[in-house]
């Protein structure tokens, strides 16, 4: 079922690139679960603004109720983008033909970078390992982007480029580790690990979907990508705020 839409996109398609409409282009699957990244971000916004500008007394309001704001809004706007096919193509010359969702990797590029920031503060971090581990997570996913560019095999030199930016990250985060335990806040060891677990699904299905050798189907992909982009930025961002809020913290 999920084949049928994509060959009806690939007649606009036979000179090229084709701009993708939804809903009428895809299964009501695809549409869902773009609906759901929309409303929950959307939701996790309104809430985390509320909490940053009239829940607390301004004494208690630090830097990080804007940045979780903005983040989760960004990532609203980016999963709305995606619904209407703001800039999503459908890219026959590929091999495999394969869809492509520019703003998805606006997700990662902001969202996941800027929360390793705000964990950084958090966890009392150097800043040589914070500007290393920061910096390096934003060439990943730019790299990672590159995928969604280029469609010859050569693509897939770019994922490898993106996974080795990954593993330049992990030292830092486990420097960010060993700062969590030694100040004893374990609460942040799961947080950790889920953000790692987080890269490794986005590397995975990054490889495994259109961009890569498409061995899942769009469904798939778009119904993956959705889970692990509100459990590592809506979750991440809210299990900082309430710790914020209950236990204080770092930020000015």
């Amino acid at each position: 079922a999920a084949a049928a839409p994509a060959d009806a996109a690939a007649a606009p398609a036979a000179g090229g690139a084709a701009v993708v409409t939804f809903p009428g282009d895809y299964p009501n699957s695809v549409k869902h679960f773009l609906l759901i990244g929309w409303a929950m971000f959307g939701i996790g916004a309104g809430v985390l603004f509320y909490i940053g500008t009239w829940a607390l007394p301004a004494e208690k309001r630090t830097s990080l109720h804007p940045v979780a704001f903005l983040v989760c809004a960004s990532c609203a706007l980016a999963y709305y983008a995606m619904y209407v096919g703001l800039g999503v193509e459908f890219q026959a010359a590929a091999a495999p033909p394969r869809v492509v969702f520019p703003a998805r990797y606006l997700v990662h590029l902001v969202a996941v970078p800027t929360l390793l920031l705000n964990l950084s503060l958090f966890a009392q971090t150097d800043l040589t390992t914070t500007i290393l581990m920061v910096g390096c997570d934003v060439l990943a996913f730019a790299t990672l982007g590159m995928m969604g560019v280029v469609t010859t095999p050569q693509r897939y030199l770019w994922w490898m480029a993106s996974a080795l930016f990954f593993c330049a990250v992990v030292p830092s985060l486990l420097t960010l580790l060993s700062n969590a335990e030694a100040q004893k806040q374990p609460k942040l060891k799961p947080i950790i690990w889920v953000i790692v677990l987080s890269h490794v699904a986005i590397l995975a299905t990054s490889l495994a979907g259109g961009e890569g050798t498409g061995a899942l189907g769009l469904t798939q992909e778009v119904g993956v990508m959705t889970a692990v982009d509100l459990i590592v930025v809506l979750t991440t961002n809210f299990w900082l705020v309430i710790s914020q809020n209950s236990e204080g913290t770092v930020w000015a």
